[in-house]
């Protein structure tokens, strides 16, 4: 299939649209949102008056100065519509900053979500409470309840005393900022809630978003009565509804490895699935010229009834969005591009919430239906099969390798490891996600009503089909190599592997030696940019005090080997580690680390060490380095290098002064009390990791 650049309009203005947010990101200040709109109005004024009251033989002529205004415009309304919102989301995290603040009224908006040790629930503030009055206000907090009983339900109103805080930055290098994650989905602060702080004043009517959470609870109550295992349950909960509280970790990190973890997320896999089924049920009316329209209206609205019944999950969103936009070009009958309908859909979703843009879903999302329309009947037609079993087992699997050629690069930038054989999962999970999918969205509508062996039967299928789709993911997870190293990407080689990829797809499909050699131009640039990489690791020695709140965690990069030593806790803890420190010693070129314990008896290290009871003195390339334990008294400290400091409570006006080594750094296991005395104390002397985030020394 040849593509027309011609026919792509809505492709070019996604392009410069979501080159506009990014330049609004990259700059995030308001003070050109005032220039910005009177260019907008010029612009929108200019372009009117050249379409409309110009002859045609001048727009012949500047065809590409409308084409630019046109662009322009689109860039431009970007930056507006990214500004608006911005200060919208930012207008109640201002007002909460006023130190006169009491109480706020708000509704719970979203059922709450079960969270290690308490729930996490999204609350819709309606008005705050100051000395002088009560304000009316807008804007979104999520907050956690460290209680268990007597929750908050949807809709309620609340009444709540205290002042909810702002989301901290991340403490150590390169850990995943989930203040920065939240913030783009509108969301600016955060509460912690005890059971005392919270007063039931209300309760609002029901909207169409929560009645979908009460459909969906209707489904979920429905799964849970009739599904017998616990860990197939919380794969049905997961797989149909999107409900993932009752995922394990061991599942999820068997499907994430096995490169199953998509089916677990309620997606545009669900959504095929279902319209697969609408087209196979109404197979007799769709190609019909007169009645067309019939099949396409009834495929649409059952689509989005599932999406309420997910609770309108942003993923299924997506997708019925995608669906919906491609259904309605063929309804009406135009010759329309694909590309151009998908570029349209994300176009409409992006007017709504710019911030879509950088959520990894949205992303691997449009990457992977694209990688899918463009490669699939090429990869497809390469093979010839008669039977039907096999052709059909041959398309799931061209279906796969579409979408793991087209989201690969960025799978690797976010997720740091490719699954090897995803081709052997894929098409077990998908058979298995169709008849979970199917059945459990059926099974609930019609089975209600009848005697409870129909819905027993039901829940062994469920059940059955489940525990063999895990018997299937966890054998996979368990082949030699089945996942590869973690691997660090930056952005830059993420645009490098995708121009690998689409010169050397070109090239195989046009034969024209120009890609072949572009190809190997950016393979060769590619290489020398991961070479210089490797080279900038291979000379560091570096030692880093983690902050990790009640823990000692401390790094040491020493001949191209990652050290971390850390307390009894911390060791038995992996994900905790993972969180905080992988993703920096990954950046560093370590996907492997030596993990200490500091209650180890006895441990070996490639350099001078001397361990007695809790303290431990190390020596580093002419550098010496302390680390003691909460009993060493300040007035006798070694005269070191670094002196780590572990598991002291610190008065700051009082203790500070009897410290007198070159650098003192209390570590995350310490805690602080009061404010820091600047007098006689320099910043450079006296570090506390808890406050003011890890603290990285040269050893070289």
């Amino acid at each position: 299939m040849q593509i027309k650049w011609s026919s792509l309009a809505y492709v070019r203005y996604v392009f410069f649209y979501i080159a506009g947010i990014i330049t609004f990101q990259n700059t995030s200040n308001f003070e050109y949102l005032l220039p910005a709109s009177i260019l907008l109005a010029f612009l929108v004024a200019s372009y009117i008056a050249a379409l409309f009251f110009t002859p045609k033989a001048f727009k012949r002529k500047f065809t590409n100065l409308f084409s630019i205004t046109g662009f322009l415009l689109v860039f431009v309304l970007a930056l507006c519509n990214s500004a608006i919102q911005k200060e919208q989301h930012e207008k109640l995290f201002q007002q909460f900053k006023q130190k006169s603040f009491t109480a706020y009224t708000a509704k719970v908006v979203a059922p709450p979500q079960e969270k290690a040790n308490g729930f996490q629930v999204e609350l819709a503030v309606s008005r705050i409470k100051t000395s002088n009055a009560w304000l009316n206000s807008k804007g979104a907090i999520s907050a956690y309840l460290p209680f268990k009983d007597s929750l908050p339900q949807l809709n309620d109103i609340l009444l709540i005393n205290g002042k909810p805080n702002p989301y901290p930055k991340p403490l150590n290098p390169a850990e995943f900022n989930y203040g920065e994650y939240m913030n783009r989905q509108g969301i600016f602060l955060q509460h912690y809630l005890p059971k005392n702080a919270i007063r039931k004043i209300g309760e609002a009517e029901n909207n169409l978003l929560s009645l979908s959470y009460k459909l969906r609870a209707h489904f979920a109550d429905f799964f849970t009565s009739y599904i017998p295992g616990k860990a197939e349950q919380g794969i049905a909960l997961a797989l149909v509804l999107g409900i993932k509280d009752n995922l394990d970790h061991e599942i999820r990190d068997a499907y994430s490895g096995a490169g199953a973890m998509h089916v677990l997320a309620v997606s545009g896999l669900h959504v095929g699935i279902l319209s697969s089924l609408i087209g196979y049920i109404f197979l007799g009316f769709k190609n019909k010229r007169y009645i067309k329209w019939i099949y396409i209206i009834i495929s649409v609205l059952i689509l989005w009834m599932y999406a309420a019944v997910t609770g309108f999950s942003p993923s299924v969103v997506r997708a019925c969005t995608m669906f919906t936009f491609v259904s309605f070009a063929q309804f009406l009958d135009r010759k329309s591009n694909i590309y151009n309908t998908l570029a349209a859909s994300a176009l409409c979703m992006l007017i709504y919430n710019p911030n879509l843009i950088f959520q990894v879903g949205f992303q691997l999302s449009y990457i992977a239906v694209l990688g899918i329309v463009f490669l699939y009947p090429k990869i497809y037609d390469l093979l010839k099969i008669n039977n039907k079993v096999l052709d059909k087992l041959w398309a799931i699997s061209v279906v796969s390798i579409a979408a793991q050629i087209a989201t690969f690069p960025i799978s690797l930038y976010y997720f740091n490891q490719f699954p090897v054989y995803f081709l052997l999962a894929n098409p077990v999970v998908i058979m298995g996600a169709t008849v979970v999918v199917l059945c459990g969205i059926i099974g609930p509508i019609i089975l209600w009503p009848f005697p409870t062996i129909l819905a027993v039967v039901w829940g062994m299928l469920m059940n059955s089909t489940i525990y063999l789709m895990n018997l299937a993911i966890f054998w996979v997870n368990q082949l030699p190599f089945s996942r590869t190293d973690p691997i660090h990407f930056l952005g830059i080689e993420v645009l490098l592997l995708y121009s690998l990829i689409i010169s050397f797809i070109l090239f195989l499909l046009s034969r024209k030696l120009q890609y072949f050699k572009v190809a190997l131009s950016i393979v060769v640039l590619f290489s020398g940019f991961n070479l210089y990489q490797k080279t900038q690791n291979h000379y560091q020695e570096s030692l880093t005090i983690y902050a990790i709140k009640k823990h000692t965690c401390i790094g040491i990069i020493h001949r191209q080997k990652a050290y971390l030593m850390v307390d009894r806790a911390l060791a038995n803890d992996t994900k905790k580690i993972a969180f905080h420190v992988e993703n920096h010693l990954l950046s560093q070129g370590f996907s492997n680390y030596e993990l200490i314990s500091f209650d180890q008896d006895t441990f070996k290290l490639p350099f001078g060490f001397d361990k007695k009871s809790k303290n431990l003195l190390l020596a580093i390339n002419g550098k010496s380095i302390a680390v003691l334990d909460k009993e060493t008294n300040f007035n006798s400290l070694p005269q070191v290098d670094v002196c780590i400091i572990r598991n002291r409570n610190i008065y700051q006006n009082k203790d500070l002064a009897d410290i007198n080594v070159q650098l003192a750094i209390f570590d995350g296991s310490s805690r602080i009390y009061g404010h820091r005395n600047e007098q006689g104390q320099s910043r450079k002397t006296v570090y506390f990791a808890s406050q003011e985030g890890a603290f990285e020394y040269p050893l070289n």
